[in-house]
Formats: structure tokens, C-alpha cells, sequence
């Protein structure tokens, strides 16, 4: 659905785009969208407006258009944008202008990178959709007037709305149906929780939109008074009779004034008050679903008219009898009257000044016809057989004989040369002709720069790329410029995004898509890119799927390269960095669990060893006449040992909960460090490595004798103060 939007400036459209600071605004362009242009260079945008603005004295100095599209039409293509945007120029200028050659205008998309935004008044969180920028300066660099746009009409606005939608596959607004009935929460969350206080007149166009919607297919009175009873925003339905008139009447909720079902929006309703149906206005009656041709033919009509009333003859003035072709301008005088400003007063002059800001030889550039597309300019004479393509990063030049090959060369160098290039060092390709034709005017270029500057020509001199640069006085629009074009600057960045991309092994890529988990990049966007969680969910094949789009689900790397609209320079260093972080934090785990585990082992070992010669002792009898023995230090490990042997989790859980009130401190931590990794606390359960280590002490070989048992449990109760009770539990 592409929703136009045309306003009327005078300065700051190009800060705007370039900074994307406003009002209100805490974030920057470059945080908040990838930019991508679409058509013209901003650079020569700018300094029209500002040489308007200087020269000028108009109200307006711009036109700045803007294209919305719904969710459901986000991610298109970057060859179908800018086919909309040329579309919405030809149509809004083509009629009257050469939108390649009178219009110094710009445009660029922006795919967001901030998913969401919160509104500062209300507090609302707003999805971020794609958009176009469209900024037409008011001043015509050919002509040096001012440049009118094509008037507003509704039939012929909304046709070629319509024409545009369905030219490119997209949702028209003007059949598009409400798929859900707007309810009580939505009315009132519209105009009562807004922050602004509503209009009574605003309140009621929307509730007569809506009561008309409902209606729109009653069969009955009865049948239509239905349907209003079923909504939300219907507290009550009644007839009203007057002394001409018949008609229903709805009281809304929220104290909503009274809406009367009649007039505009309800003839459908009228015959069944018994009156005939008002007459609409042909401009306002709905249009039923027209072909591409009949909506084209609508909006040219409308240019066609416009155009002819502008040269319409005027009583008195002999100077406007019909409207003036483009080969019956008067270039001497518009030179004369500009002369100061260097604009060349050739056609093919000022077009190449147009595309590449510099002025040229008249004599070199005429004949040819230039235009640019899809970020490749052609430069082409069919009389003379010259055809020279320009590229980002390489001109080619097709001849058919000796004589257009020199002048074709001649016109290749002046490109390179206005692109900024340091034609000394050129990389030359193609036949020994051409590449001998190339290098012999090289050295004539460099001997003629050699002799202004008063020096003798070296043939491989090292020069700057501003040292072949054409001396001519640039006009006040070229002095604004840069060096090179602003594509030069999208063709680098490609090739760094390729350069990183290969950096990255095909296998690191997959393992990227495979073992980084979508939640975590999900968390991330979440975090960087304002993206709204509830939106999103995580799937099964490591993929993020949208909930509101109807799209397959897609794997970490597409998610966030087309979700958060980056580039491939931008979203592979971030996934790595992530991948690289998620390795990190494994091993982190994974070393931690192995030194748990031989730490585990290492215990088990000493209690085993120290279980051995326990035993030896504990067999042995002890004697009536010995000598009491000083109470031994607290074993943790004998402990431990004792704990651990107990048949249940009960008896177990009972012994660990005595010893907590039975020991001091000390002991008592010195036996939960030894129990760690071998029950769970309080509870008594053995862990894996308790039960392993329980099976080892209680087999046949080591287990004590029964008499030898009872007598180390009662020696410790008799040292710590407590005796077992019946059911092995502490009794106190």
C-alpha cells in the first residue's frame, strides 16, 4: 500500500536525511536506517535549494515527497523502489519537465534499523516500516525557472495511486476493507487515551465510517438494525420520525453524540425509509476496479489538461500563443542573462553537467545522448557509432572506426577525469588500438597540464586525483559538489562487505547458522535494534519466525540481515563477534564441569583410602583395662564416609540435619565441602558420583562387620552428644 505525501519546504530536507535529527529525537540517521539511494545525488539536491534560497525570491524553495508502505510490503527490492519513485516523478513532473535533465532531484529509502519506536506523548510503541524520501527542488538548472508541480485532483490522484499499486504488486488503499470491526477498546483508546483532547467532528466521521460499513450489506431494515445491535459501539438503536422524514438513529457508547443513518455514506439505507436514494457526486461515487490502461489514461488526461491550460493564450499577449517546444528555446538569451554563472547553453552540456558537475567542451559532448540508470550512466552518439558505458569503478568505450575511437577516448578521459580518477595511473584494457589510442592523449593531457604549470611533462609522473581535474570555472551548483559521485562511496562499501564476506569460510558461515542460538541473536536485536520481542518467536531449525508476516522463518543470518535492514559488512562481523562470545562461554562451562568432576574424583579417592585403614581398626576389639583416649579432632572425611553408607535418603537427610546442630562451624563446613559432590544437601539423595562411590564402599570385600559398624556409630555418638533413636534418626 503506497501512501504518497507531497509538503512544500524552504530549507532542510538534506540535514534531515544525512543526520536524521529532529525534534523529540535522541538517535541519528545511521542508527536508525539504511540508506539507500534511489535516484540523483544529494550533493546537487543541496545546492540547488541553496542556490534558489540565494538568487530567489520564492516562498517555497522544494517539494518533498514521501511513500509509505504497510507491513505487509516490507523488504522490496531495491530496483522496484526506485522504479516507484521515477513513477511518482514522471507523474507529478513528467508532464511539463525532463525529470533526468530539468530536475536536480534526489531520492532514497530507508529500511529501519530500530525496529520500534516509543511515542514521547503517549507512550505507544510504533513499528518502524520502510519508506522513499523524495526531495524536487523548485529551481530548474536548465532553464533557471522555477519548476511547478502538477496540481491536486482527486480523480486523477487516486488513479494513479491505484495504477501504481497495481503496477507493482501492491495493496491498493482504495479497495482495501477493514478486516476487523473496530471495538469499544479501540474507539476508546483512539480519543480518550491519546493524550489530546478530540474533536467532536473527528469522534463522529469515524463512527459514521464504521456504522456505514456495518450496513453496507443489510438486506432489511430489521436486518441492518441487527447488525448495529451486535457492536461494541452500539448502546441502542431506535426510529426516528419527523413530519417529512423517516431514519434510524444510533446512540454510540462513551456519550457520543447521536448519529442519524442518512445522507452521505447511507444511501443504502434509503430505501428502506421509502425515500429515493440522494445523488452523488460522479468525482465521489466509488470507481469500480479499473485495468492498468484506464487508470494510466485518467492521470495523463489530468497532465495533458494541466499543460495546456499553462500555455493557454492569453487576450493581449502575442508572447504565449502555444506552448514552446525544447528545440525552440532560447538558449542565447538564457546564456546571456546567466553567462556569470558558467551554465553551458548546450543541451548535452548541461545534462553531463547535471550527472557529473562539471562543464565540458560543447563541441566533444554534442550529438551524444546521455542518461543514467540503475547506477550505470550511457553516453551514446548512434550517428558517429560511440557507445561509452560508465560503471562505478570502470568506463568502457565501443567504436566502429579509427575516427570515433579518438573522440570516444577523448570523452572516456573527461569522465574519468570529472569522476575525480587520476588518469596517470588508469588500468587499461581492450586491443593494442585502443590501448595505444589511450596512452598517446594521456601523454597529451599530461604535456598540456605540464606546459600551464610551466614545467616539462614526465611521462610517469605520480599525481594526485585532484591534478587532472578540469580548470574551467565550476557554476555555482559544481562548487557545492564532491569529488566523486556518492555511488563511489556504495560501490567501496560493496566491496568491503565481499571482502569480509569471503574472510568468512563457507564452514564458518554454516556453523554460524547452525550453533548460534537464535535467541540469543533474537535477545540482541532486541537490545540494539528496538526490536519488539512478542513479534518474534524462536523455531525448530535454529530460525526466527514473524509472527505478523506471513514469511518462512528464517535462519540467524537472513533474520538479521533483512529484519534489521543491515548490510553483509555489518551483519556478519556482529554474528561472529556473537559466535565467537557463545564458543568462548561453552568451553568456559564445559572446563568448569571438568574440573568439578576431578575435584569429585579426587574425594572419592581419599575417602576410599582413608576407609581402608578405618576398617583394620574398627576390628580390632578394644580392651576394658586400656586407657581413655583423648577425643580425636573431628574427621570430615570419616564423617562424609559414614553419611554416604546410609541405606536411604531419610536416614541420610537425618544424619546431615543432626550434624548441623551437633557440630560447630568449622566442623560442620568442613563436612558439607566433603558431602558436596556427593548428595544433595538436606535432601539426601545421592548424586550420580555418591551412588558409584556408596556401590564401591558397601561391597563385599570392604564392608565392615555389623559389630565393628556399631561400634564406631556409638563411639561418635558418645563423643558428639547424641544417641540414634529406633529408626536410625537423631534423638535428643
Amino acid at each position: 500500500m503506497a501512501l504518497i505525501r507531497i509538503s512544500h519546504r524552504e530549507k532542510g530536507l538534506e540535514q534531515y536525511l544525512e543526520k536524521g535529527r529532529m525534534s523529540g529525537r535522541d538517535y541519528e540517521r545511521d542508527e536508525m536506517d539504511t540508506r539507500v539511494p534511489l535516484h540523483g545525488d544529494i550533493d546537487a539536491f543541496s545546492a540547488a535549494v541553496k542556490f534558489s534560497r540565494s538568487n530567489k525570491k520564492w516562498k517555497h524553495h522544494y517539494d518533498h515527497i514521501t511513500i509509505g508502505f504497510s507491513d505487509d510490503e516490507q523488504g522490496l527490492s531495491e530496483e522496484k523502489l526506485r522504479d516507484i519513485a521515477r513513477d511518482v516523478l514522471r507523474y507529478y513532473y513528467g508532464g511539463m519537465y525532463d525529470i533526468d535533465n530539468d530536475l536536480a532531484a534526489f531520492a532514497e529509502a530507508h529500511r529501519p534499523r530500530l525496529q520500534t519506536m516509543r511515542d514521547r506523548t503517549t507512550g505507544e510503541l510504533h513499528d518502524r516500516l520502510d519508506h522513499i524520501h523524495i526531495g524536487v527542488p523548485k529551481y530548474n538548472p536548465r532553464t533557471g525557472k522555477q519548476i511547478r508541480t502538477l496540481p491536486y485532483d482527486r480523480k486523477a490522484d487516486a488513479a494513479f495511486q491505484s495504477w501504481l499499486c497495481q503496477k507493482h504488486g501492491l495493496v491498493d488503499p482504495a479497495t482495501r476493507k477493514r478486516e476487523n470491526p473496530m471495538t469499544k477498546k479501540d474507539f476508546l483508546a483512539r480519543y480518550k487515551g491519546d493524550g489530546k483532547e478530540p474533536t467532536k467532528q473527528g469522534i463522529t466521521n469515524s463512527l459514521r465510517s464504521e456504522f456505514s460499513r456495518i450496513t453496507q450489506n443489510a438486506k432489511t431494515a430489521d436486518d441492518a438494525i441487527a447488525k448495529l445491535q451486535k457492536s461494541e459501539l452500539v448502546e441502542s438503536v431506535r426510529w426516528v420520525e419527523t413530519k417529512h422524514n423517516k431514519y434510524l438513529q444510533v446512540i454510540p457508547v462513551a456519550a457520543a453524540k447521536k448519529i442519524n443513518l442518512r445522507g452521505k455514506g447511507f444511501e443504502h439505507l434509503h430505501h428502506f425509509y421509502g425515500d429515493k436514494a440522494p445523488e452523488v457526486d460522479p468525482k465521489n461515487a466509488p470507481q469500480p476496479e479499473q485495468s492498468l490502461d484506464d487508470l494510466e489514461a485518467t492521470w495523463r488526461q489530468h497532465q495533458e489538461h494541466y499543460k495546456q491550460r499553462q500555455y493557454k493564450p492569453k487576450a493581449n499577449n502575442k508572447k504565449r500563443d502555444s506552448a514552446p517546444q525544447p528545440d525552440a528555446l532560447n538558449h542565447a538569451s538564457t546564456y546571456r542573462r546567466l553567462s556569470k554563472r558558467v551554465i553551458p547553453k548546450l543541451r548535452e552540456a548541461r545534462t553531463f553537467y547535471v550527472i557529473y558537475r562539471t562543464n565540458i567542451q560543447e563541441e566533444l559532448i554534442e550529438g551524444f545522448r546521455l542518461w543514467e540508470r540503475a547506477n550505470q550512466k550511457y553516453l551514446v552518439n548512434n550517428k558517429e557509432g560511440i557507445k561509452i558505458y560508465d560503471t562505478n569503478d570502470k568506463i568502457s568505450v565501443s567504436t566502429n572506426d579509427k575516427a570515433a575511437r579518438e573522440k570516444g577516448v577523448r570523452l572516456a578521459l573527461e569522465v574519468a577525469q570529472a569522476k575525480g580518477w587520476d588518469i596517470d595511473n588508469l588500468k587499461i584494457n581492450g586491443s593494442d588500438e585502443f590501448q595505444s589510442e589511450v596512452r598517446r592523449q594521456i601523454s597529451e593531457i599530461q604535456a598540456q597540464r605540464a606546459e600551464r604549470e610551466g614545467v616539462t611533462a614526465q611521462p610517469k609522473r605520480q599525481a594526485s586525483k585532484s591534478a587532472g581535474r578540469s580548470k574551467v570555472k565550476r557554476a555555482p551548483l559544481q562548487r557545492h559538489a564532491r569529488t566523486q559521485p556518492s555511488n563511489v562511496a556504495g560501490h567501496v562499501a560493496k566491496q568491503a562487505a565481499a571482502a569480509h564476506k569471503e574472510a568468512l569460510s563457507k564452514e564458518q558461515i554454516a556453523a554460524i547458522k547452525a550453533e548460534l542460538p537464535a535467541q540469543q541473536v533474537l535477545d540482541y536485536a532486541v537490545q540494539k535494534y528496538a526490536v519488539d520481542p512478542s513479534r518474534y518467536e524462536v523455531v525448530e531449525g535454529n530460525k526466527i519466525r514473524d509472527l505478523k508476516r506471513r514469511a518462512k522463518p528464517k535462519n540467524v543470518v537472513d533474520w538479521l540481515n533483512k529484519t534489521c535492514n543491515l548490510t553483509i559488512s555489518e551483519t556478519f562481523p556482529q554474528l561472529n563477534a556473537m559466535f565467537e562470545n557463545h564458543k568462548h562461554a561453552i568451553e568456559k562451562i564445559e572446563q568448569y564441569q571438568r574440573e568439578l568432576d576431578i575435584e569429585a574424583e579426587q574425594k572419592a579417592q581419599r575417602l576410599r583410602e582413608q576407609e581402608q585403614p578405618k576398617q583394620q581398626r574398627t576390628q580390632e576389639a578394644p580392651s576394658d583395662d586400656a586407657e581413655p583416649h583423648p577425643e580425636p579432632a573431628f574427621d570430615g572425611y570419616a564423617r562424609a564416609l559414614e553419611i554416604i553408607k546410609m541405606p536411604t535418603a531419610g536416614e541420610r537427610s537425618a544424619e546431615f540435619r543432626a550434624a548441623t546442630l551437633s557440630l560447630d562451624d568449622d566442623d560442620f563446613y568442613a563436612l558439607d565441602v566433603e558431602l558436596e559432590p556427593f548428595i544433595f544437601g538436606p535432601s539426601g539423595k545421592l548424586t550420580e558420583k555418591g551412588q558409584q562411590l556408596r556401590t564401591e564402599l558397601i561391597s563385599p570385600d570392604n564392608a565392615p562387620s555389623q559389630r565393628a559398624e556399631r561400634l564406631q556409630r556409638e563411639q561418635t555418638t558418645k563423643t558428639r552428644g547424641w544417641t540414634p533413636g529406633n529408626n536410625g534418626g537423631p534423638r535428643f
